[in-house]
């Protein structure tokens, strides 16, 4: 009897190490994976919640960053919605500390805005940092809006 209880210990302690990798090493490899070959990372492609994700009160539009060697200058025309969104996920799609601006953070210049992903600090105060995680996604999001949402330049510049 003690044997068998052994081996079912042993055999669940083994069960949730296999299920502690897949969840933390193996499912996010997978995502980062599928991200990479969708997300394009020369410009913004828009996602339209078939992938399983979104609200249809929300656009999306993922770019797949890297800023180890130079930074990114997104700008753009601003959108005509209430809200709006820029922030970087990490490769386990989680939103990295400090990294995003808004439609309130974000400085606006006539109807326009600009925004550059930098891991240097001190790119200004328009600048998101991605120090913490230098490759990972853009997500670019706009609530509720009211006419199309034009697509965001991006520009790779010196870091």
């Amino acid at each position: 009897m003690a044997d068998m209880l052994l081996v079912l210990l042993l055999a669940s302690a083994f069960a949730v190490v296999m299920i502690a990798v897949s969840v933390l090493v193996v499912v996010p490899a997978i995502v980062r994976w599928q991200y990479g070959v969708q997300a394009p990372s020369t410009e913004f492609k828009a996602v339209d919640g078939s992938e399983g994700a979104g609200s249809s009160d929300l656009r999306y539009f993922i770019l797949s960053y890297d800023c180890r060697q130079q930074d990114l200058k997104i700008s753009g025309e601003l959108p005509n919605a209430p809200h709006w969104q820029i922030g970087l996920f990490d490769g386990n799609m989680r939103l990295v500390d400090g990294g995003y601006v808004n439609h309130r953070t974000a400085m606006i210049r006539g109807d326009r805005f600009e925004v550059v992903v930098s891991k240097a600090p001190g790119r200004g105060d328009n600048s998101i940092s991605c120090a913490a995680s230098p490759k990972g996604l853009l997500i670019y999001r706009v609530l509720c809006p009211r006419s199309d949402v034009p697509l965001p330049t991006v520009e790779k510049i010196p870091a």
